[in-house]
């Protein structure tokens, strides 16, 4: 659910999420605390407050609703990114959320009606939970997305109880303050643990932000505050505010638990709404609706605005890499290497091209490089400070003509940021197209921007490399899209360790049985193939894919040397994609016996 805004420019989940502070305030904490004792009139501030509370409440509810309706009508419009089921089953759980809570707003709930209103708030958020694995976006967030899902669920094992099997009294037994603690518990855990789902990345350097940490630490020792002098309206706020039941006599462990939890929720909402990208700070709008919104479940605008909170999580997480792109992939600093050592390593590297090339340059490029058009490719939140690609060229025999190689490695900061390979016909070109003649931006109905690839330079064929461990799915930066379906070959082993797309009928033609088994060995990160003959194959070390292949950076980094051996994984993956290349183009032009022949020859040009 993308943010709408009004004329003025302003998000229309932001206004909410300050609506439903303010009627948090107001509604649910003060005019519980400050009502008057005995039979005597309110007094005058005390009356204008609860006003002011009702009216919050009821703006706060209706905004909600029309941001929900504002949702539905997208589904319909088929102005998301949502397809088949999930579509119809979202759509169908908002109709039905959205109805059975207008009838409970501006009326009298039956138990019946609120059952009904509570079966379209679980429905749509597990079809919300499910479905959004069929989307982009980042592992850890899908997984929080999950973890929020499973404590909205919980309590709603009391009302389908009710009405199915045991009827209403089982709503005031023993066993629904047994399953509300246990969604209440596992709602703390998802407070311990939400840095490591929502939190702007890498985590250490948003854990050394000012702001943070100073809210978070602001809300625990007033809490702690509250708790130590007057428990009793502590218990109170938490129950009306937050719909959290501390207990009379609570014991201190589980008390520094829920300040603790309180606490960390406070840290990671504040980290994302400060963060640089419009998708990380809608994470920690969407985080904040849901904290607003409570655990109570006593009104329809908590499951509203719980509603719209796990709306604008979901979208953001579809967002999130196209803003904040590859610079946070990794989360932990590159070890750098030593520049004679790394340049000794190159000229290896460049010596082993030459044995079957005709001519092999090295050109040494200080200073920030756009390689393809992207954005410089981080290593930390940070600015670096020197960027340096070492670019090898050289010019392979192939029956009938030759084939250009370009090889170019990426060093941010001595770190090695970025590999890419790239093969094309001599006389064609290597260099990959600019963004602005790549995608066209166009904004969408709904004031989303969003990137369409031009068909020219779309790849018609590419091969993504799926990490080794589960929990590095989605780590290694996707290949340009291809419009082609992803397709199986005959070779289970090979089609556990990739993704192939194919827009041309080309998998057969580029790779037989021996490509296939030599790919499975040595290829990371992603190759692309365009209709032009161009190969293109990029790795990013460390990011989804391993750290010492096919560049050995642990062992240049601290053990300080290189050697014509440790440059053989380079060049013997440089062959394989020539052979690969080789392939792909007309059938009168093709290297005989798929091997790089030439004289030897190298120079040196450094800029």
């Amino acid at each position: 659910m993308a943010a709408p805004t009004t004329r003025a420019g302003l998000h229309l989940t932001h206004l909410l999420l300050a609506v439903t502070a303010i009627e948090l305030a107001l509604n649910r904490l003060v005019t519980h605390e400050l009502r008057s004792i005995g039979d005597g009139d309110a007094l005058w501030w005390h009356t204008a407050v609860d006003h002011a509370a009702l009216f919050s409440h009821y703006f706060a509810s209706t905004l909600a609703v029309g941001l929900v309706v504002r949702a539905f009508l997208r589904l319909l419009r088929r102005d998301d990114d949502w397809s088949g089921i999930w579509r119809w089953g979202i759509a169908l759980a908002t109709c039905t959320l959205v109805i059975a809570g207008a009838i409970n707003i501006t009326s009298s709930p039956s138990s019946y009606g609120s059952f009904v209103f509570e079966s379209g708030f679980v429905a749509l958020v597990l079809v919300i939970a499910m479905g959004q694995w069929t989307r982009p976006g980042p592992l850890g967030l899908k997984l929080g997305i999950v973890g929020i899902a499973i404590p909205l669920i919980i309590p709603f094992y009391g009302p389908l109880s009710a009405q199915l099997w045991a009827g209403e009294e089982v709503l005031w037994g023993d066993g629904a303050e047994t399953v509300h603690r246990i969604g209440q518990w596992a709602m703390v855990l998802l407070a311990l643990i939400s840095p490591y789902f929502f939190a702007p990345r890498p985590l250490v350097h948003a854990a050394s932000r000012l702001a943070p940490a100073a809210g978070a630490l602001i809300v625990g020792v007033v809490g702690l505050f509250i708790l130590r002098n007057f428990y009793e309206v502590g218990m109170r706020m938490a129950h009306h505010g937050l719909g959290i039941d501390i207990g009379p006599g609570a014991p201190a462990e589980f008390l520094a638990l829920y300040l603790l939890a309180l606490s960390t929720m406070a840290w990671t909402v504040i980290a994302c709404v400060g963060a640089e990208s419009a998708a990380r700070r809608d994470i920690g709008v969407g985080l904040g609706l849901f904290v607003m919104a409570g655990y109570g479940f006593s009104w329809p605008i908590q499951y509203l605005v719980g509603t719209v909170g796990l709306l604008t999580l979901s979208d953001a997480a579809t967002r999130l890499r196209e803003q904040e792109g590859e610079r946070h992939a990794t989360g932990f600093p590159l070890p750098p290497i030593a520049d004679s050592v790394w340049h000794e390593y190159v000229t290896h590297v460049a010596g082993l091209v030459a044995r079957t090339a005709d001519v092999v340059q090295i050109e040494r490029l200080l200073g920030t490089r756009h390689l393809g058009g992207e954005a410089l490719t981080r290593l930390s939140a940070r600015e670096p400070e020197r960027v340096e690609t070492d670019h090898i060229s050289a010019q392979v025999p192939v029956q009938g003509g030759q084939l250009q190689l370009d090889l170019y490695v990426q060093r941010v900061d001595g770190a090695v940021s970025m590999l890419e390979i790239i093969c094309a016909p001599r006389g064609g070109t290597t260099r990959a197209p600019s963004l602005g003649d790549a995608v066209v931006e166009r904004i969408d109905k709904a004031g989303r921007k969003q990137i369409d690839w031009q068909e020219p330079w779309m790849p018609r064929w590419t091969l993504y490399a799926f990490p080794e461990k589960l929990l590095g799915i989605g780590a290694h930066p996707e290949p340009p899209p291809c419009s082609g379906p992803v397709c199986k070959v005959d070779d289970a082993a090979f089609s556990e360790r990739f993704r192939l797309r194919d827009a041309g009928g080309l998998s057969e033609r580029l790779l037989d049985a021996g490509l296939r088994a030599r790919a499975s060995a040595l290829v990371d990160g992603w190759i692309g193939f365009w209709s032009h003959g161009r190969l293109q194959y990029r790795l990013h070390p460390g990011q989804g894919a391993p750290l010492d292949h096919p560049i050995p950076v642990t062992e240049l980094a601290f053990r300080g040397a290189g050697s014509s051996r440790s440059a053989e994984r380079l060049a013997t993956l440089v062959e394989l994609l020539v052979d690969i290349a080789t392939r792909g183009l007309p059938s009168d032009v093709h290297a005989p016996d798929g091997v790089m022949r030439g004289p030897r020859s190298m120079s040196h040009n450094q800029r």
